[in-house]
């Protein structure tokens, strides 16, 4: 739990960074984390048949849309932010959400984009409550 020579006060000293995953619910949301991304890091929920190929497609969506879309038009990128939108409504419907979150390391610059498909149900999905006055969403987009 600590390392060498490490007290406890220390230890709880030290300054912690925690971030946490953003539930993603449009293509356009979940561009925001990929584009311009280094790495991709991901993970998914055990599941078989239907449900797991249309994970295994959602990402590797993702995968290729991270991998050239500062080389497309405008016009693609549209279409692919729709691609995305239906691949996440779509594991909607299995019960299934999709998380995500950029990890800049601060030494070098490199970026990690960070997706998780779990279950709605996960326990490990805390719920806050964020007050509409703070951060409304566009009824345009």
């Amino acid at each position: 739990m600590f390392n060498k020579g490490e007290s406890r006060k220390a230890a709880s000293t030290k300054k912690t960074n925690i971030k946490f995953l953003h539930k993603i619910e449009s293509g356009r949301e979940l561009v925001r984390i990929i584009a311009s991304a280094h790495s991709l890091g991901y993970d998914y929920p055990n599941c078989n048949g239907k449900k797991l190929e249309d994970v295994q497609s959602f990402l590797s969506s993702v995968a290729d849309v991270m991998d050239i879309w500062n080389m497309i038009e405008i016009g693609q990128r549209f279409e692919l932010e729709n691609l995305l939108s239906t691949q996440i409504k779509d594991l909607e419907e299995y019960g299934l959400w999709v998380f995500g979150n950029r990890q800049v390391d601060a030494d070098n610059n490199w970026i990690t984009a960070i997706i998780n498909v779990c279950s709605k149900d996960n326990p490990l999905i805390q719920k806050g409550n964020i007050a509409t006055n703070l951060m409304q969403k566009n009824e345009l987009l």
